[in-house]
């Protein structure tokens, strides 16, 4: 391959990772030059398209394909459900619209492109890459710590404390940030308590560089002033302790996160932040979604029909109010199910579940120097968390994000799978 198609590749894969942290127009931006790099890389579209089939005849992908595909036709089916037999609530009818309402598919598709261009690259490339998006997270980070106090670039006050701001970066919104940067701030910890031998793979900057770099993405994501992932951030990084330390290293870590959450305890303003009672508006949009789901229990409301029609349910069960609450189901569970019916749940489990599989050769195999997938997999956990309280997985953004990460645990799948064919 000549320089110049390798140069267009690792540019296009570095403007995508730092892009996937800052905002819905950049990533997808990032992700037309992510395409341009990766065609380019192999020769023109014919040699993309070889590339991709190649690419898809692995077994495992192809069965992840095809898991991926199965939830793309549900959510089509969905729709062409709620246009024959729509849900009826005070009396109206929202009207389906094609494409428009099934646009977001294309997303399932992301890996499989993303995967062809990383498994095309040397690992130096690699390596640039992974290098790129985590000091894109850390210097992102430092635009949502000062954000805290300054409301630029968003100012989202946070209630109980004057002055203040949620940290978003150029996000717009804090629960859009902890979903992002969940996880590139798993993966720079998880590379940062590896010795150099071992993430020298990954990442060729000295040890400090990713400590520094979790710091500051810790910090951000605390500063978000999201509940829920002040329980989930704790949780999975007990977990990722508990999965790539040893009993001195569970210990210590045990004993640093209790210090901290000890430490946020002991302040006024997050007491008085958690101590805040529960959202009865979101509890209505998971009684509203449970209804749609047991009024149409195999295919839902229709794929974000569920969004639309729980404005008309809201006003026909809790009639007199002057404003409603309405959107999303604010649970990922609860969404999947009034939108998609059994069969969205059933795919959507099967494609969530293939995702968690994956990452058990990867974190097993030291050919790959560990890599980062531990952190990756605790960075799912912290994911799922915060979906109890809101729809992380259809948000624009978020899925940019996940989809990346897919992408990355795929090819750790593939290079393990190259390892262990070289040693046959």
């Amino acid at each position: 391959m000549s320089a110049w198609r390798r140069r267009i590749r690792l540019w296009g894969f570095c403007a995508y990772g730092a892009a996937t942290l800052i905002g819905m127009a950049p990533m997808n931006i990032g992700f037309a030059l992510l395409l341009i790099g990766t065609v380019a890389g192999a020769g023109g579209l014919r040699g993309f398209w070889a590339d991709l089939t190649e690419t898809l005849r692995a077994p495992w992908v192809r069965r992840f394909f095809w898991i991926s595909m199965a939830f793309v036709v549900v959510c089509g089916a969905s729709l062409v459900w709620a246009r024959v037999h729509p849900l009826v609530y005070n009396g109206e009818i929202h009207a389906v619209r094609f494409p428009g309402d099934f646009v977001k598919m294309w997303y399932w598709f992301h890996p499989f492109v993303v995967l062809t261009g990383l498994r095309k690259m040397d690992q130096a490339d690699r390596r640039r890459v992974v290098e790129c998006w985590l000091i894109s997270m850390g210097a992102f980070s430092l635009v949502g710590i000062q954000q805290f106090f300054t409301g630029w670039p968003y100012a989202n006050r946070i209630p109980e404390l004057r002055n203040h701001y949620n940290a978003t970066s150029f996000l717009g919104h804090h629960l859009s940030f902890s979903n992002v940067f969940v996880f590139p701030f798993f993966a720079a910890l998880d590379l940062a308590a590896r010795k150099t031998k071992d993430r020298e793979k990954w990442f060729s900057l000295p040890g400090w560089v990713l400590w520094l770099l979790t710091g500051l993405g810790g910090l951000a994501l605390f500063l978000t002033f999201s509940r829920i992932l002040w329980a989930a951030i704790p949780v999975a990084v007990l977990l990722w302790g508990f999965v790539a330390l040893r009993k001195r290293g569970r210990v210590a870590l045990v004993l640093v996160v209790g210090l901290l959450m000890g430490a946020a305890a002991l302040s006024p303003v997050v007491r008085a932040h958690l101590g805040k009672g529960a959202d009865m508006d979101r509890v209505q949009l998971w009684e509203a979604n449970w209804h749609f789901f047991l009024d149409s229990p195999l295919l839902g409301a229709g794929f974000k029909v569920n969004h639309q029609i729980c404005l008309q349910w809201l006003r026909e069960h809790h009639p007199g109010r002057t404003w409603y609450f309405m959107g999303h189901a604010h649970n990922d569970v609860l969404d999947v199910l009034g939108g998609m019916g059994a069969l969205g749940l059933l795919t959507w489990l099967l494609w969530m579940g293939w995702i968690f599989a994956a990452h058990r050769g990867p974190i097993q195999d030291r050919g790959l120097g560990r890599s980062f997938a531990q952190g990756l997999l605790c960075a799912w956990v912290a994911f799922h968390i915060n979906g109890l309280t809101q729809v992380n997985y259809l948000e624009g953004k978020v899925q940019h994000q996940m989809m990346w990460a897919v992408a990355w645990v795929m090819l750790m799948v593939w290079l393990k799978g190259e390892s262990r064919g070289k040693k046959t």
